[in-house]
């Protein structure tokens, strides 16, 4: 039975997401599904080499010999065969290309131990550019030419286009003769290209700002690591949790297993994973692509109390929202970026929500974590990326080191 190759993606996809083990590109898909198309396949002759050896049943369906030959028979191919001669030419190959030879089918060919043998040969056509187009002239074909200085003999050409003065506008090789050289060419142009560039870069110099605390800061530092407690370090810092999202349109939920004890706020990235594949276009560039609102929802709680509308980001040209302008801002703010405008969020597209207010701390431990999205008319599957910036704390003791979230 065929099974959709997306099913299988979706279901792949569906795997990751619920052991958050990332996100796997159609591309990547698609090498692995190959592989493994080709390890089922060789293990049907297995199968069959195993049933030739057992007894089968006579029940349509239960005849395991007869199920893995139908598994093998869509691989089948029942045609006539080709009938060859002995001794026909199969295929030639060229040795010695000669000179004066033009482009002509069903050539005879003489010498071997055979006969009637023909070949169409091919020529290979030198390019060249006109220097002066001249006037008078008309379109004609197999014309003859001549070189100064003196090499070569047989070019004709063709006058493809001319002007309404007769100026020569296109020209093609009819038979490119044999014998030339690109002695024609100025000596000086044959000796400019004959040269190569070469550049070498040196005294290089590395700066670097160092900051040296003053030696009564470094050994209270050093009694506090050998304290009972150790030296505590606090820094923020984010954690990344992505969400495969399959649904394209309507009211969407991702969970997001955060668990920080002291978070500041969260940033959600809505990718296109038609983005990622594409080397034009920027692969951390937030789409709208069809999103109505947002709210998240921590335990039983909707935070903020009602969704956040970004149906004005959907327009053409796009506009903002101010709420939503709000709501980011007091993100940012939380996780300590100073915010200096914000006027090119419809190409940066970006959700945030402020756990706290004034730079303070919320436990994410005791409560689950999600976001939902509606969308209508959007055109593509996402990859959320949402970064939950929290404060962590380093504790270095003569234990050694600690990290706690």
């Amino acid at each position: 039975m065929a099974i959709n190759v997306n099913t299988v993606y979706n279901t792949v996809l569906s795997i990751l997401n619920k052991e958050q083990r990332g996100y796997i590109t159609p591309d990547e898909f698609n090498k692995l599904a190959t592989q493994v198309q080709l390890e089922v396949f060789e293990n049907y002759f297995e199968d069959m080499n195993q049933q030739l050896r057992v007894p089968q049943t006579t029940n349509e369906y239960a005849n395991r010999q007869k199920n893995v030959d139908d598994c093998i028979s869509i691989f089948k191919t029942i045609a006539s065969p080709t009938l060859v001669g002995v001794g026909s030419v199969l295929s030639a190959s060229v040795t010695a290309g000669g000179t004066g030879y033009i482009q002509r089918e069903n050539v005879a060919t003489t010498g071997g131990t055979g006969s009637s043998l023909t070949l169409n040969t091919f020529i290979n056509n030198p390019t060249f550019s006109i220097t002066t187009q001249g006037t008078g002239y008309f379109n004609s074909t197999n014309l003859s030419t001549t070189v100064s200085p003196a090499g070569g003999t047989g070019l004709t050409v063709d006058i493809t286009s001319v002007s309404s003065t007769g100026q020569i506008q296109g020209v093609n090789i009819n038979n490119p003769g044999f014998g030339y050289t690109a002695t024609n060419v100025p000596p000086a142009q044959v000796a400019a290209a004959a040269q190569t560039q070469s550049y070498t870069i040196s005294d290089l110099e590395m700066l670097l700002l160092q900051v040296q605390p003053p030696q009564a800061y470094i050994e209270g530092m050093m009694k506090q690591i050998q304290s009972g407690s150790g030296l505590n370090i606090d820094y923020r810092t984010h954690s990344l949790y992505r969400f495969n999202l399959n649904t394209i349109n309507g009211l969407t939920n991702q969970l997001i297993p955060a668990s920080q004890q002291r978070a500041y706020s969260i940033f959600s990235l809505p990718l296109g994973q038609n983005s990622q594949l594409d080397i034009t276009q920027s692969a951390f560039q937030g789409a709208v692509d069809g999103c109505q609102n947002y709210q998240y929802v921590f335990g039983g709680s909707l935070i903020p109390d009602r969704p956040i509308d970004l149906f004005r980001y959907t327009q053409n040209p796009a506009r903002t929202d101010a709420l939503h302008l709000v709501e980011l801002e007091k993100a940012l703010i939380n996780a300590n970026y100073g915010v200096r405008n914000l006027l090119r969020v419809p190409s940066k597209f970006l959700i945030g929500r402020a756990f706290s207010k004034y730079g303070q701390i919320f436990n994410l431990q005791n409560e689950s974590l999600s976001l939902r999205v509606e969308y209508q008319g959007a055109t593509q599957q996402k990859l959320f990326e949402h970064f939950v910036c929290y404060l962590k704390r380093i504790n270095i003791s003569q234990q050694g080191v600690q990290a706690l979230s």
